[in-house]
């Protein structure tokens, strides 16, 4: 195996992992990239792990369709995620219509329950979910051997929804998601007692993790205007405030049930079962249902990530930490972050954070088959040390 220890002079060192370092991690169906998302990720919802509620996703293809953008194209990148997130969230917001009647005229009555974006956070959700949930059976040897080599004091900072990483990390030995993301989960530490097991290190996750959560608030379904309100609010993130604690699930505990992990997408398959022939008179479920929903938390794959979002002090926390490490590491590894400049809210910190220090005695090693990443990074930090070291974390760990 590579000797990955610092070549530095003494200081800490900070992991940077972007999608192709879950892209190129030893578990089945490892999550896709953004333009292979949809086409990769309905083959692996399709045979999704045992689930009683298996949600129909076709309405939002084909509400891509009446967008002009057919499936065939959509399965090839074109749009990718990050441009059917905005377009939805867009349409979801309800800009230009009076009401829901107006809304589900134009979009269409699969969206009464549902809002399009909601909708498309289940998927996401659930194409993630597959791969952790390999990993939490068999964590990723790659991850394994990259954090084997992790000194006290160490950040990772994680842009992945998916909990490849998190299992690597307890497998370690030397870290706990008690107080392991950044912040400190008083609820979870009641839970488990960590007694004994101590946080060496940070897995920082400054989009959130698929095993991070928020209560929903209550929406009353017969109300037209409140539910409206309800979708404009879930559409642009203002949902998540500061009222709402971000809470961590216990790795070995994860999943939490389906409708907790995905309310939104649970409601649309509840109503359609509803919808097939039962009595009017069981709709008041719908109401018990979302009164107690939980939902997962992840920040939407947009141009401006944290647009709209009221960041909760755990949320806060994570990314204050994640420029303090990088004020004071002596060397960051890159591993399948790309440094495109949408990283909006990222990139912000890493110029104000490294123009503090003039990037003086940084070393930045590249893990990324993409040659014109290194040219990137010099253009932002000039004065670091930026090199190409291997083309994919297989080949950086061997």
């Amino acid at each position: 195996m590579r000797d990955i220890a610092p070549s530095t002079p003494e200081g800490p060192t900070v992991y940077l992992l972007g999608a192709g370092a879950s892209f190129g991690a030893a578990v089945a169906d490892a999550p896709p990239v953004m333009t292979k998302f949809v086409e990769t990720g309905r083959r692996m919802v399709a045979g999704i792990y045992n689930s009683d509620i298996r949600i129909n996703y076709d309405r939002l293809w084909q509400l891509l369709e009446r967008l002009g953008f057919p499936l065939a194209e959509v399965v090839k990148g074109r749009p990718d995620l990050e441009e059917i997130y905005v377009m939805l969230s867009v349409i979801s917001r309800g800009l230009w219509f009076p009401s829901r009647d107006a809304f589900l005229s134009e979009v269409g009555e699969a969206f009464r329950f549902v809002p399009p974006l909601a909708l498309l956070k289940g998927f996401i959700v659930d194409v993630v979910t597959t791969a952790s949930l390999n990993a939490k059976s068999s964590p990723c040897d790659l991850h394994n051997r990259l954090f084997h080599q992790l000194a006290t004091g160490d950040t990772v900072i994680s842009f992945n929804y998916d909990l490849i990483a998190d299992y690597s990390m307890r497998a370690t030995h030397r870290w706990c998601e008690v107080d392991g993301y950044g912040f400190h989960d008083y609820v979870l530490a009641d839970q488990l007692k960590p007694a004994t097991l101590s946080t060496e290190f940070l897995l920082l996750k400054p989009h959130g993790s698929l095993n991070w959560y928020t209560p929903s608030p209550y929406v009353d379904p017969n109300s037209d205007r409140t539910m409206f309100q309800a979708w404009r609010q879930q559409a642009s993130g203002s949902r998540m405030g500061a009222e709402h604690r971000i809470r961590a699930i216990s790795l070995n505990q994860w999943p939490k049930p389906d409708e907790q992990r995905r309310p939104a997408a649970t409601t649309a398959w509840f109503h359609d079962e509803l919808a097939k022939g039962v009595g009017k008179e069981d709709f008041w479920k719908i109401d018990e249902f979302v009164a107690t929903e939980e939902a997962t938390y992840i920040i939407p794959p947009t141009l401006e990530k944290m647009s709209g979002l009221r960041v909760s002090e755990e949320l806060a926390m994570v990314w204050s930490k994640a420029r303090e490490a990088l004020a004071k590491a002596r060397r960051v590894i890159c591993v399948g972050y790309s440094f495109q400049a949408h990283d909006i809210e990222f990139f912000t910190l890493l110029r104000l954070t490294m123009a503090s220090r003039q990037s003086a005695g940084l070393l930045i090693e590249v893990v990324n088959p993409d040659s014109t990443v290194v040219r990137r990074i010099r253009d932002l930090l000039p004065h670091a040390e930026t090199r190409h070291v291997a083309n994919n974390l297989r080949e950086y760990v061997s």
